[in-house]
């Protein structure tokens, strides 16, 4: 029987989870790099058992292995960049992997993969590596909030 997998990349503080919790997945996987949001992430994946399977990682999914600034942290806006409409200052040292590395290492090809890519700005870059990479042939089902038009040096990547 093939597994049913949710990604949800970019979870804040449980939104998606919370929508998806009905559904019939085997496994839910967030991943969230800011620590404010973790908290009431993890109260919400534990509203999930024993339902269904979720697994919580404490990174975000990017295009490469790093640490970087994550602008706004908390808020559902909380992007790697400043936003043309940002009003807020304050940043958090995150961590981050690399999309197609997680999904080599994590996914065989053989489930049904469901994913919500919502990175404030990150979205292009990481499917851009999935692409590359032929890890987004994974994907059967994807949800993609571009939302790269919000910063004045991606808007030309929304096309």
């Amino acid at each position: 029987m093939t597994q049913t997998i949710f990604l949800d990349v970019g979870a804040n503080t449980g939104q998606t989870l919370q929508a998806v919790r009905d559904q019939r997945f085997d496994t839910v996987v967030c991943f969230e790099p800011s620590r404010v949001c973790w908290p009431k992430l993890t109260a919400m994946a534990e509203t999930m058992l024993p339902s269904c399977s979720v697994q919580l990682e404490y990174f975000g999914l990017w295009n490469k292995t790093c640490e970087a600034v994550l602008i706004e942290p908390g808020r559902a806006g909380a992007s790697l960049w400043k936003k043309d409409k940002s009003i807020r200052d304050t940043t958090e040292l995150c961590q981050f992997r690399c999309a197609s590395e997680w999904f080599a290492a994590h996914l065989t090809g053989d489930e049904t993969v469901f994913m919500k890519l919502n990175c404030e700005g990150a979205e292009c870059d990481i499917l851009d590596d999935l692409l590359d990479s032929g890890e987004f042939a994974k994907v059967a089902y994807t949800l993609i909030c571009f939302d790269v038009h919000k910063i004045a040096s991606q808007k030309h990547r929304e096309a």
